[in-house]
């Protein structure tokens, strides 16, 4: 393997963001007895396509994040966004769906490579999932961009990661993940290896250089010809 460590982000990559997602609201929607809105579900992936690049970019805090959004989307009924935001965070907590082949992905890459956890989502919740989905001791380290004050792709996150990997060799180190933005520029630009995760098989960008691409992380195991 031409790899010592792998970085693996988390929602999308390893995760099923998007039914934890639909789960929570869901859930938190029929708590908080509002009316039924058959669009909140692409209502709320709108809003959140819009602040959390923004985020990653730093232009905006994860605080303000967490709010802002249920702000907008709320907005008319009445109910309190830092009130509802605390629920479904908690709601989102709870769902820890693993994405087809992730697990076993981590079991068979257990002890025969680092890994690292490397995520922007909430602190809370992505500690609550990840010790939910049982993959936390397969993880050599876990790095979080609320709990360092840096996000991906700014390099001040991956030398936070780097630190807590020992300051490895770069060209060993391969980053995964599935949001080009954040994880595939983020980890190129610091000097790594990158695998996009690409279940849709969209088109490469071409002023982008991504090293590998495969349509789901179970896919990962054959690339490194494990």
């Amino acid at each position: 393997m031409p790899y010592r460590w792998i970085l693996f982000d988390a929602d999308g990559t390893l995760f099923d963001y998007d039914r934890a997602e639909a789960a929570a609201m869901r859930q938190s929607w029929c708590d908080f007895a509002l009316p039924d809105r058959p669009t909140v579900g692409a209502e709320f992936r709108a809003i959140n396509a819009d602040l959390w690049p923004r985020y990653a970019r730093g232009e905006i805090t994860q605080e303000f994040l967490r709010v802002e959004r249920f702000r907008r989307l709320l907005d008319g009924t009445g109910e309190d966004p830092e009130r509802f935001s605390e629920h479904y965070l908690i709601q989102l907590g709870e769902n820890a769906q693993l994405l087809a082949g992730a697990a076993e992905l981590l079991q068979t890459l257990h002890g025969e490579v680092g890994m690292a956890l490397v995520t922007n989502g909430v602190a809370d919740v992505q500690n609550r999932r990840l010790d939910k989905s049982g993959l936390r001791p397969l993880f050599d380290a876990v790095v979080i961009s609320s709990e360092i004050g840096h996000a991906k792709p700014h390099a001040g996150f991956f030398d936070a990661v780097f630190a807590r990997i020992g300051n490895q060799r770069r060209e060993e180190v391969l980053m995964v993940g599935d949001n080009l933005d954040v994880d595939i520029k983020g980890g190129a630009d610091y000097g790594l290896d990158t695998c996009w995760i690409n279940p849709d098989g969209r088109p490469r960008p071409d002023e982008m250089r991504i090293d590998h691409e495969v349509r789901a992380v179970s896919e990962l195991a054959a690339l490194l010809a494990l």
